[in-house]
C-alpha cells in the first residue's frame, strides 16, 4: 500500500511576492530586518524570574532592530518540545554570539533600555509538584500583576528585575538602572491592578490586538512587550458585576476582525473563552509558547513555492483514505511539535496533510519557508476556523471580513481546504463562500458518522465538498470496513508520531489508497460528477425543500434556524430567523429571474454576497392561514456577482407574530447568448480490456456537457456516459472517458457536445474492436503429449484455431464454436518437434496469439 511520489507531480512555482503579503498582513511587525549579529541565549534551567527579565529585554531591544534571539525548549511543556535551537540553526549568513549570563546581556545591551521595572517575584510560586496543568492553576491575582508588569515594561522601554537582580547589576556589573515602575506598590487584587491598568496603561497599548495570558507561557512576551500589546487574563472565579464589566472591556480594546493572540486557561475554560472573543468578531491565533517573535517578525517574508500537485484517475472499487496532522493553528505547534515529526524518515512513506497557519509567514517566515520547501508528497490545510479560532462562527455581521480575509490568505498560501471546528454540516455550509477553497474538512477530531454510515459522512453542496472528520483512533474499524465503494475517509490526528501513523498504514487492505486531503476532496468530486451530478453553473433550478431534499441541500447556503413543514411541504423561518440559498449560474448566463411559490408572511431578500441584502418582495398583508399562496417572479438579475452567483434569503415580514414566510417552489430560469461546441479530433485507444476516449473542445467558456455514445452498428449509437464541462477560463478544454466494460467485436463511438444554450454538436465517429476472449491460458507449458487451450467468451461465435511454428509454416487450422461462458479444448502436440509455436484463435472481433513450448 506505499504509494510512491514520482513524476506524476505536477510541479511548478507560485511566486507569493512580498508585497503581496505584506499588504494584507493581520500582525504588527518589527520595525526593522534583524541586524547581522544574532545575540542568543539559552533559558533551559534558568529560573521563571529570569526568563521573565530575558524576555522582557528581548522585547525592548528588539523593537528597533532585532538582535536577541532566546533558546528554550519551553516553560510550560517544555518537555514535548523541539528547542528553538532547532530554527536558530536554521538561520544562515549571521554571526552568532552565545551568551549565557543573563546580567551580562543586559549589560551588553543597557543603551537600549531606559531603565527597570520591578515586582515581587513570588507571583511565580507554585508547588513543589511542578506547575503544568491540570494539577495546577496560577492565580488570577498573580497572573494579573505579570501581566501588569509586562505592559509597564513596554511603556517605559524597560527591563523586568527583582531587587536581587537589581542588586546584582549594580553590585557585580556597575549597572545602576533607574525605577520606573514598581509593581509592589499596586493594588494586589485582579480587580484593583487591572482596574489601574485600564485607566493608566490602555492608552499606551496598540489597539488593533491584544493577548490573553493565562500561565507561565513566557514565551511570548517579547513580542507583547515590543510591540506594546495590551495583555490579560479572564478571571476564573465567581465573577462580580464588576469583574463582568471589567472583562467586556477587555474585549473592546481591540476592533472587530482582529487577532487575540495567546492561549486560554490550560486544560479548561477553551470554549467559554473562544466563543466570548467570537461573539465580539474577533478570532483567536493560539500563540502559546511560541518564542522570539519579536525577532522572527523583522524577516522579510519568504517566497513560497506552490504546493505540488499529482493528477489522480478515480477507481470506483477503492476506499480512499487521507490523514491530516490537526492543530496547526497552534503556533507552538509548528515552532516546536511538527519538526520532529516532519523530518522523520518516514514522513514521505504516505501522503498527508498537515494544518498550516495561514499567517505563518508574517509570524516565522524561516518556519515558513523551510515547510513549503520540503512539503514532498503533502499537502497544506487550512486549520480551523480560517485565517483564525472562533467558536463556533463570527456573528452574521463581523462574518464578511473575516471570510474574505480567510479567502485571500488561502490564495497568498496556496491553500485549497479548510478545516471547520463543529462537526455539523450546516455550521459548515458557510464557508462555501471561499472562492479559494475546493472543500471544507467538517469537525477537528471527534467524529459524528460511523465507519459502516461512511456515505453519509460526505456530500456536496453551494459548489464545494464537505467531508465530515473521522479521528485517528476509528483506523482499525477503517481497516475492516467492508461496504460500498467507493468509499472516502477523512481522518485526522493530533498526538500519534509519523512513524506510528506510517506503521499503521502499511497494514491497510490492499483496495485501500492513501492520498492527501485536497486528493480526497478532488476524487469525491470525480465521483459525484461521474455519477451524473451537477454541483455548479445551472442554467435552470428547481428546489423543492420536502420532496427533493437532495436537490435542496445542493443549493442551501445557510439553514438558520429554519424548520421544514411537511404536511404543507415548505420551509418556513419565522421571528427574526432567515434561510438563504446560493445559487450557482452558469458564467454564459445574462439574465436570471426566479419563480417563487410562497405562502403567509414571507420576505425575500437578495444580494451578491450573504452578507448585504436588497428586498426584493413582501407579503402586502400579515397573512397567517396560507389564503395567499401564490407565485411571486422576481429578476434577480442585478444580483449576479463576478463569480456568478446570487444569494437568496427567506424570512419573516412580521417578526413579532411568528408567522414567517413558506417556501414551497423555487424555480429558476436564465437566459443566454451562446454558441455551439466546436470539437477537437476524437481519439479512441485499447488498454487491454479497456476503451480509452479522449476528445477536446475549443469552446470551453461555453461548453455544458457531453454524451459518449456507443455501439456496435454505427447507425445505433446508445449513451453510455456523461461527462459536464469543466470550469475553465479559457477556451481549450481536454476529456478523457473509460469505457470499461466495450462490447465483443467492433465498438463504434462518438461524442455528443452540448452547449449552454442547449445547441448539440457531434464529433466523428471512430472504431475499435476488442476481443470476445477473456482468462486464456494454455496448460501444460511447455507441453509433451497435448496442450489444453482454456479461456471464456463473452458471447456464442464461430472461431477458428490455427497452429503455427516459430518460422510462420501452419500445421493446423480446425473450426470451432466459442460458446458464451467458460470453453477448452484440447490439442495433440505428441508429432510435434521440440520447439516455440504459436496458437492462433481468430473470430470475427479479431486474432489473439498464445505462445507454448513442445519439450
Amino acid at each position: 500500500m506505499k504509494l510512491i511520489y514520482q513524476s506524476v507531480i505536477v510541479a511548478f512555482t507560485l511566486a507569493l511576492s512580498s508585497p503581496q503579503l505584506f499588504a494584507q498582513t493581520i500582525f504588527p511587525r518589527a520595525a526593522s530586518a534583524p541586524a547581522s549579529t544574532i545575540s542568543h541565549i539559552n533559558v533551559n534551567g534558568k529560573s521563571l524570574p529570569e526568563i521573565f527579565t530575558v524576555m522582557s529585554l528581548q522585547g525592548n531591544v528588539n523593537r528597533t532592530t532585532p538582535r536577541i534571539f532566546v533558546v528554550g525548549n519551553g516553560i510550560v511543556e517544555a518537555v514535548n518540545y523541539t528547542s528553538t535551537q532547532y530554527w536558530l540553526d536554521k538561520l544562515t549568513g549571521y554571526t552568532k554570539t552565545p551568551y549565557t549570563n543573563i546580567y551580562s546581556l543586559i549589560d551588553d545591551f543597557s543603551a537600549d533600555i531606559s531603565g527597570c521595572v520591578l515586582y515581587d517575584p513570588a507571583v511565580f510560586s507554585y508547588p513543589a509538584g511542578g506547575f503544568y496543568p491540570p494539577g495546577f492553576q496560577v492565580s488570577d491575582d498573580n497572573l494579573a500583576k505579570i501581566n501588569v508588569t509586562s505592559m509597564l515594561a513596554g511603556k517605559h522601554n524597560a527591563v523586568i528585575l527583582t531587587d536581587a537582580q537589581r542588586n546584582e547589576l549594580i553590585t557585580n556589573y556597575g549597572l545602576t538602572l533607574p525605577i520606573l515602575a514598581d509593581t509592589r506598590s499596586l493594588a494586589s487584587d485582579w480587580l484593583g491592578l487591572y482596574t489601574w491598568a485600564m485607566t493608566n496603561l490602555a492608552q499606551d497599548m496598540r489597539t488593533d490586538i491584544t493577548n490573553h495570558l493565562s500561565h507561565f507561557c513566557l514565551g511570548t512576551l517579547d513580542y507583547i512587550i515590543s510591540q506594546k500589546i495590551f495583555t490579560y487574563n479572564n478571571y476564573r472565579g465567581v465573577k462580580t458585576p464588576a469583574i463582568e464589566a471589567l472583562e467586556e472591556a477587555f474585549l473592546n480594546v481591540s476592533p472587530a476582525n482582529s487577532p487575540v493572540i495567546g492561549v486560554w486557561y490550560l486544560q479548561s475554560d477553551e470554549g467559554s473563552f473562544v466563543q466570548k472573543v467570537t461573539e465580539k468578531g474577533k478570532f483567536m491565533t493560539v500563540t502559546y509558547e511560541s518564542f522570539n517573535l519579536s525577532w522572527s517578525t523583522g524577516l522579510p517574508l519568504a517566497t513560497l513555492p506552490a504546493q505540488p500537485r499529482r493528477s489522480l484517475t478515480f477507481d470506483p472499487a477503492k476506499v480512499y483514505l487521507s490523514i491530516t496532522r490537526t492543530d496547526g493553528d497552534n503556533l507552538s505547534f509548528l515552532d516546536r511539535v511538527f519538526p520532529a515529526d516532519f523530518d522523520a524518515a518516514s514522513r514521505t512513506s504516505y501522503p498527508m496533510g498537515w494544518e498550516m497557519l495561514s499567517t505563518i509567514n508574517e509570524l516565522n517566515p524561516t518556519a515558513a519557508a523551510y515547510y513549503y520547501n520540503n512539503i514532498a508528497n503533502s499537502n497544506f490545510v487550512t486549520p480551523v476556523s480560517g485565517v483564525g479560532y472562533t467558536a463556533p462562527l463570527l456573528p452574521q455581521q463581523f462574518r464578511k471580513n473575516f471570510m474574505e480575509e480567510s479567502d485571500a490568505y488561502m490564495l497568498d498560501t496556496d491553500c485549497r481546504l479548510v478545516r471547520t471546528l463543529w462537526q455539523d454540516f450546516k455550521q459548515a455550509l458557510p464557508y462555501s463562500y471561499l472562492k479559494n477553497a475546493k472543500g471544507i474538512l467538517v469537525g477537528y477530531n471527534v467524529g459524528d458518522v460511523s465507519v459502516a454510515n461512511n456515505a453519509d459522512a460526505n456530500m456536496i453542496a453551494c459548489g464545494k465538498a464537505f467531508m465530515k472528520t473521522y479521528d485517528i483512533t476509528e483506523l482499525p474499524n477503517i481497516k475492516n470496513y467492508t461496504g460500498a465503494t467507493p468509499a472516502f475517509f477523512n481522518v485526522s490526528v493530533s498526538s500519534m508520531s509519523v512513524n506510528d501513523i506510517a506503521a499503521q498504514l502499511s497494514t491497510l487492505p490492499s483496495n485501500f489508497e492513501v492520498v492527501t486531503p485536497e486528493e480526497l476532496v478532488e476524487l469525491y468530486i470525480q465521483y459525484r460528477v461521474n455519477g451524473g451530478l451537477q454541483y455548479k453553473d445551472f442554467t435552470e433550478i428547481s428546489i423543492e425543500p420536502t420532496a427533493d431534499a437532495a436537490g435542496e441541500a445542493l443549493h442551501l447556503y445557510d439553514y438558520g434556524f429554519s424548520s421544514l413543514d411537511v404536511g404543507n411541504h415548505s420551509r418556513y423561518a419565522d421571528l427574526n430567523n432567515f434561510f438563504v440559498y446560493k445559487l450557482s449560474v452558469d458564467p454564459s448566463v445574462t439574465s436570471v429571474s426566479v419563480d417563487l411559490t410562497m405562502y403567509n408572511n414571507f420576505l425575500v431578500h437578495a444580494g451578491q454576497d450573504p452578507f448585504s441584502w436588497t428586498e426584493v418582495a413582501r407579503s402586502p398583508a400579515d397573512i397567517h392561514d396560507g389564503s395567499n399562496l401564490g407565485v411571486r417572479t422576481v429578476d434577480l438579475t442585478p444580483y449576479l456577482n463576478e463569480n456568478h452567483e446570487i444569494y437568496i434569503r427567506f424570512g419573516d415580514a412580521s417578526p413579532a407574530d411568528g408567522w414567517g414566510g413558506a417556501l414551497v417552489k423555487l424555480e429558476m430560469n436564465t437566459s443566454s447568448a451562446s454558441l455551439p461546441v466546436k470539437f477537437l479530433p476524437l481519439k479512441v485507444s485499447k488498454l487491454q480490456n479497456t476503451a480509452k476516449l479522449a476528445w477536446g473542445t475549443v469552446t470551453a467558456a461555453i461548453d455544458d456537457h457531453f454524451e459518449v455514445l456507443r455501439g456496435s452498428n454505427p447507425s445505433q449509437l446508445m449513451p453510455i456516459g456523461k461527462l459536464y464541462a469543466k470550469d475553465l477560463l479559457g477556451d481549450v478544454a481536454d476529456y478523457e472517458f473509460l469505457d470499461t466494460n466495450p462490447l465483443s467485436g467492433n465498438n463504434y463511438y462518438r461524442i455528443k457536445g452540448v452547449d449552454k444554450a442547449g445547441e448539440i454538436t457531434y464529433t466523428s465517429i471512430v472504431a475499435v474492436g476488442f476481443s470476445t476472449i477473456r482468462e486464456a491460458s494454455i496448460y501444460p507449458n511447455p507441453a509433451l503429449g497435448e496442450i489444453n487451450f482454456k479461456y471464456k467468451s463473452v458471447s456464442s461465435n464461430a472461431a477458428e484455431i490455427e497452429l503455427y511454428s516459430k518460422d510462420g509454416a501452419e500445421l493446423l487450422s480446425k473450426p470451432i464454436t466459442d460458446h458464451q461462458g467458460q470453453n477448452a479444448h484440447k490439442l495433440s502436440v505428441e508429432n510435434l518437434k521440440p520447439g516455440v509455436y504459436f496458437l492462433l484463435h481468430k473470430t470475427e472481433a479479431g486474432t489473439a496469439s498464445y505462445k507454448f513450448i513442445k519439450e
